[in-house]
């Protein structure tokens, strides 16, 4: 297994502890707590070589909590810890293989000068921890898939959207970009991969302690 600092370039360190930093030079400001959901609008895998031997089905959804920071008017960090699955098939051998990954982005947010709209824009970095387990039969599994190549990745988050208030509740659909370093899975004699750009349709829903 891949120690994750091992892969990680150096600003990623950099900007999670000061994340951290600010987060605990923080805590006298207003917190948040809440949930994401999201749908996907890229495809988690791409092929690289004409195959039929694997078939992808689309993670139909990722979900996690949220928590946040209200650093000043228009500032905030937050943090998220979202649930994905993916899923396919092998014809040869005859196997399906369900992959998880946590993704735990955190997140700088930032108000947008644009004259009566609550826009914000966010950037920062995310980890992922990936996993799975391949059926080959109704007894018989495989832990992890052959096609597991990183368990743990690194990238660039950035995204924008929308902060509804209303009372103490945000609701704030966005729109977010990851860029990841490595692919977390890949095909036996690289019929596919992971696909490194990652964009995902994102509901939010924020409660601000009072």
């Amino acid at each position: 297994m891949n120690h994750p600092l091992g892969i990680f370039p150096r600003f990623a360190l950099f900007s999670t502890l000061t994340v951290v930093f600010v987060c605990s030079a923080a805590m006298a400001q207003t917190p948040s707590i809440g949930v994401k959901i999201g749908v996907p609008i890229m495809q988690p895998f791409l092929q690289t070589a004409p195959s039929t031997n694997y078939s992808f089905d689309t993670p139909r959804f990722t979900v996690g909590p949220a928590v946040g920071l209200n650093l000043s008017d228009s500032l905030s960090v937050e943090a998220n810890a979202l649930w994905r699955r993916l899923k396919y098939q092998t014809a040869t051998p005859s196997a399906s293989t369900t992959a998880t990954s946590w993704e735990l982005p955190f997140l700088f947010k930032a108000s947008l000068p644009v004259e009566g709209q609550p826009v914000f824009g966010d950037i920062g970095f995310s980890f992922r921890h990936s996993a799975g387990k391949t059926q080959l039969t109704s007894t018989i599994q495989r832990d992890p898939p052959l096609e597991l190549a990183n368990r743990w990745s690194g990238g660039l988050v950035a995204g924008g959207g929308l902060n509804l208030t209303v009372h103490n509740a945000r609701f704030l659909p966005e729109i977010r970009y990851t860029r990841w370093r490595t692919p977390a899975y890949s095909g036996n004699g690289g019929l596919f991969t992971s696909n490194l750009n990652q964009l995902d349709l994102i509901f939010g829903l924020s409660f601000v302690a009072k």
